[in-house]
């Protein structure tokens, strides 16, 4: 079953950061695109790639 979208539980898991680190970086406009569904808020798996794109360190 394809995925298309992550509770921020699940996408702090992913990213292997916490939850009290996901909400610094909600607080400092740094987290990535949210959508609210319900009562719930979930991150596409689209906003996902686009903050580890634009969030990743490019190792030379």
């Amino acid at each position: 079953m394809e995925k298309f979208a992550y509770s921020i539980k699940e996408f702090c898991f992913q990213h292997d950061i916490s939850r009290s680190k996901f909400y610094d970086l909600l607080k400092n406009g740094l987290a990535p695109k949210m959508m609210q569904v319900g009562r719930r808020r979930l991150i596409s798996v689209e906003a996902a790639k686009e903050w580890r794109d634009k969030f990743s360190t490019k190792v030379q």
